[in-house]
């Protein structure tokens, strides 16, 4: 119980600062992370869907929260990424899974530098494993909302890449609009073109398949700061956020449009995946206590 009033006084605090945090640090979107949440309930199997539909609109609201920790957590920001790209080379083949070979042979300084969003991964899923075997409501709630954030991160190209915002290829800005404009804009859209993979195994092997999630996101890099450019029009000076006219989103999402259905899919099917991996090491319990009025509550 006190684990949760502070994560409440944490909630709150971070809801205050809010409209302080810069566009960027909104990993896809608040409204693209509640919508892959959504999918990925219904992706889950049978028995934990069914355990899960009661707090479904709580997991929704609260996938959003590792970005309202940032204002209140310095430790919060890395743990949102990794760029590979800063150490290795694709398909970071070399690339050390667990955390400690990682360290061992970059240095913690180094590692910490790039990101540690795999670790956190995998972090959260014991987390809530062990809020499943206790059967503490409002820690499933706080560790499947997290946990769901952190795996939908990984699947947005721009977490992969020490070019997060194309800095370093003319294309800075690129990560909000990207990410938080176009997919606020379209979102009805790829609400009706998302179709996660229903029942996804869980999987024992955790962490090399985060590293292929990781891979399989990174391919799109070049893509996404490609389809910035073709969405430019020839010629226009892009001094501002507020330069970057309607015609500029449509041609984006057009350029981009499969690729992000696809990652979105992929996200949600991963959420449920590691969902589903968290209630296995738990042993399956039953979690038909699960209450949307007392797991909501802040």
């Amino acid at each position: 119980m006190n684990a949760f009033r502070t994560f409440r006084t944490v909630s709150i605090a971070a809801m205050a600062a809010l409209f302080l945090l810069p566009a960027q640090t909104f990993s896809w979107g608040f409204a693209g992370h509640k919508l892959i949440t959504q999918k990925a309930v219904m992706a889950l199997r049978p028995q934990l869907r069914a355990y899960f539909l009661p707090i479904a609109d709580s997991l929704v609201a609260h996938s959003i929260d590792p970005d309202l920790w940032r204002r209140v957590d310095k430790a919060e920001s890395n743990r949102h990424y990794i760029d590979l790209d800063s150490v290795a080379t694709f398909p970071f083949d070399d690339f050390p899974v667990t955390y400690r070979a990682a360290v061992k042979k970059f240095g913690e300084n180094v590692i910490q530098g790039i990101g540690i969003a795999p670790w956190r991964i995998e972090e959260m899923v014991d987390s809530l494993s062990i809020a499943m075997k206790q059967k503490n409501s409002r820690l499933i709630l706080r560790y499947a909302s997290a946990l769901a954030h952190y795996v939908e991160d990984i699947h947005n190209p721009l977490h992969t890449t020490k070019n997060y915002d194309g800095q370093l290829t003319g294309n800075k800005g690129i990560h909000s609009r990207y990410e938080r404009w176009m997919v606020d804009t379209y979102l009805d859209q790829l609400d009706s073109a998302i179709h996660p993979e229903p029942g996804s195994s869980p999987g024992r092997r955790l962490m090399p398949t985060i590293f292929n999630w990781l891979r399989a996101s990174y391919v799109w890099v070049d893509n996404l700061l490609l389809a910035d450019r073709l969405s430019k029009t020839p010629g226009k000076r892009y001094t501002r956020n507020s330069s970057y006219e309607d015609a500029y989103y449509e041609r984006l999402f057009r350029h981009t449009r499969d690729f992000t259905v696809l990652q979105m899919s992929r996200a949600a099917t991963a959420v449920a995946a590691c969902w589903q991996l968290a209630w296995h090491k738990a042993g399956r319990p039953r979690l038909d206590f699960l209450d949307a009025e007392i797991a909501g509550t802040r």
